[in-house]
Order: C-alpha cells, then sequence, then structure tokens
C-alpha cells in the first residue's frame, strides 16, 4: 500500500480503540445481537473495517478476511466480554431474578448464563479472588521493603526465619512452598516445618505468592500455640514486591490478600512479625 495508514496501525487502531469502545456495556445489550436487524449493523461496520486494512475484491468473503487480518467475528468477540465480565462480577451481585421476561423473551442474564452452560467454561464453577473493597486499619505486623533496595534478606535478631514462594511455568503449572528455620538461616540450619503444594492452573504467581505466607503464617501461629517455637520474633522473607505492597496498602479487593493479613495479624498478637 503506497497511500494511507499502515494495515497493522488500522488494525491496533479497530482492536484497542474501536472494538472496545463499541463493546462498553455489552453485558446489557450484547444478547439483542441475536435479532438478525442489529447482527446485519454490526457486521457491516467490522466488514469496512477489514477492507480498510488491504486491497482486496468486493467479492471477497467477510470470513476470508476475518482469517487473514486474524480478527473474529465482531458478534463472538462482544459474546466473549459479556461472559468474562458476568463471571468476573457475579459474585458482587446478588441473584434476585432469573433473567427471564415476558412473552417469552430473555433477558441478559439468562442469555450469559446459558452461553456458559452451553460451551462448559471450565472456569465458571471456580471461586473468584475479587471483592469489593475492604479496609483493614489495624496491622499487627511490619512490611519491610529495604531488602529490596539493598538486595539482601533484613533479619530480625534473634528471630525464627521463614522462606515463601510462588511461581507459574507455561501458564499450567502453579504452585507454592514455605520452609521455616528455627533460627536465622545458615548452611547446617536445622528446619522446624517445610511444605510445597499445587494450586489451580487459573492462579497467578501473584496469588501463589501471598497463599505461601498465608501458609506459613498459619503454619507458624500452630507452632506458637504448641510452644514448638520458643523465640518471639519471626522474619518472613518473599521475593514479590507486589504481594508485600499489598499487604501495607489499608484497602485491598482481593479475598486472597485478605485472608493473608488476617493470618499475619493473629500470628503477630503472638510474636513480632516483619
Amino acid at each position: 500500500i503506497l497511500w494511507g495508514p499502515k494495515p497493522d496501525l488500522i488494525k491496533w487502531l479497530y482492536t484497542a480503540i474501536v472494538r472496545p469502545a463499541l463493546a462498553y456495556g455489552c453485558i446489557v445489550w450484547g444478547h439483542m445481537l441475536q435479532q438478525q436487524q442489529y447482527m446485519t449493523k454490526l457486521t457491516r461496520m467490522h466488514r469496512t473495517i477489514l477492507c480498510m486494512l488491504a486491497p482486496k475484491r468486493k467479492s471477497t468473503p467477510t470470513a476470508g478476511l476475518e482469517m487473514i487480518a486474524y480478527l473474529p467475528p465482531l458478534d463472538l468477540y462482544v459474546q466473549g466480554e459479556m461472559m468474562k465480565s458476568y463471571m468476573r462480577n457475579r459474585h458482587l451481585i446478588p441473584q434476585i431474578w432469573d433473567g427471564r421476561c415476558q412473552h417469552k423473551r430473555q433477558g441478559h442474564l439468562f442469555t450469559i448464563q446459558s452461553w456458559i452452560e452451553k460451551l462448559d467454561l471450565p472456569a465458571a464453577d471456580l471461586e473468584w479472588d475479587k471483592i469489593p473493597p475492604t479496609y483493614t486499619f489495624e496491622r499487627r505486623f511490619e512490611v519491610n521493603e529495604d531488602s529490596f533496595a539493598k538486595g539482601e534478606d533484613i533479619v530480625l535478631p534473634e528471630s525464627a526465619q521463614c522462606f515463601t514462594d510462588g511461581s507459574k511455568i507455561d501458564d499450567t503449572k502453579v504452585g507454592a512452598g514455605c520452609i521455616l528455620f528455627p533460627e536465622e538461616y545458615a548452611d547446617n540450619a536445622s528446619i522446624y516445618y517445610q511444605r510445597s503444594f499445587k494450586l489451580n492452573p487459573y492462579n497467578s504467581v501473584y496469588q501463589a505468592e501471598l497463599v505461601a505466607i498465608k501458609e506459613a503464617a498459619v503454619k507458624l501461629k500452630q507452632l506458637v500455640r504448641n510452644n514448638v517455637i520458643k523465640k518471639n520474633k519471626i522474619t518472613i522473607s518473599s521475593d514479590s514486591r507486589s504481594a508485600l505492597l499489598t499487604l501495607k496498602r489499608h484497602v485491598t479487593t482481593s479475598k486472597t490478600a485478605l485472608e493473608c493479613h488476617k493470618a499475619l495479624s493473629e500470628l503477630g498478637e503472638r510474636m513480632d512479625v516483619e
């Protein structure tokens, strides 16, 4: 093409600006695309964009242009955004209506639920981590970020030490683990407790890091209650700055972060935690 914007720029403008703007609020109006009159208008606009990407013949089918441009039909994109939006927020909205209307019409909730059941989505029955903003003003532990600047662990004097970690491999394997030493780590140090466990592949590294810290706090509380740990100080080391910053904030929208904060605060009632 010797004139006009480049095809990759047009595609970027469409996928990054036009299409998201068009799909705004689609969870409410998207089910109307089942009616042919609205579907026709959407298909015309979609084809207009596809025709701007490169020279073509008038008889070139829209499906062929979608394959070349690697763009799904616009109605399928809208349906996908509807289902993702519904699954992200369904636990925040009380289900007081089944989505059925008069005269055999179906509302948007009923339509989305029927699509999810038809596709048998594996993530449809999973528990979601997002919660309404929750404030935690009381914190019985300290979050020290100086170790990131210094590049080394900061251990409380005369304290037990715990290491936690979470990881994700190839977007399919997610795990977390923790290991506890009765004193500052050394090559010949004995181990109080260690555990590694597998998480759901839909979990993120951030969630895995928080789960590892929470598991360590829960086990430490148990060991302190049983007088296995005699020290009154504990240092928990994590390489996740995002997890530590989350625990330092007074508001969270993550259920995992809230549970981790609660476990650390309960441990902080019995000993100094950093």
